[in-house]
């Protein structure tokens, strides 16, 4: 994965540039997904367990909370958006810091965006709206626990940036 320094991008509507590659860029498809890994004052990584569901893209896996963006709406606000709804916590969109882009497994090749934060709240302010469960992981923990395919690339990077004490400012 292409690592960056910080924040990179416009505050409103982030250019794919701005987000580094964490898989191949081949023939993405016309919708789009935002996601966040929330990082805790220890270097926790936030992620939520996914339902166990036939046919429901990473069932049983972990992943950073997000979901598609609607009609009309920036990444930023779709990630704010989704945060909120899946964890029932608020993020400042202005506090969002570009990291990776991906394409989803599924056929219709859904570009998948995802920001870093700072976590608003302790864990336990947390009020899961979707999702099997979640839980804050270490980054040793991060390599042990079956992550998402498509975003798996970007949460090892990550959990290495935070080993390192090379992630980005997060406000």
């Amino acid at each position: 994965m292409t690592r960056h320094p910080g924040p990179l991008g416009p505050a409103q509507g982030d250019p794919d540039e701005a987000f580094a590659l964490a898989a191949p860029w081949e023939r993405p498809g016309e919708e789009a997904a935002a996601a966040v890994y929330a990082v805790d004052e220890a270097g926790r990584i936030l992620m939520q367990l996914r339902d166990d569901l036939p046919g429901l893209a990473g069932a049983g896996r972990w992943s950073p909370f997000g979901g598609g963006v609607e009609p009309g709406e920036t990444l930023r606000e779709a990630a704010v958006r989704e945060f909120l709804e899946e964890t029932g916590l608020h993020l400042a969109p202005r506090g969002l810091v570009p990291w990776a882009r991906a394409i989803s497994g599924r056929a219709s090749r859904m570009r998948l965006y995802t920001y870093l934060a700072r976590l608003p709240a302790p864990a336990e302010a947390i009020r899961l709206g979707e999702g099997a469960g979640f839980a804050l992981w270490t980054p040793r923990q991060m390599r042990a626990i079956p992550l998402t395919q498509a975003l798996a690339e970007a949460s090892l990077a990550l959990a290495g940036r935070i080993e390192a004490g090379t992630l980005p400012p997060l406000d």
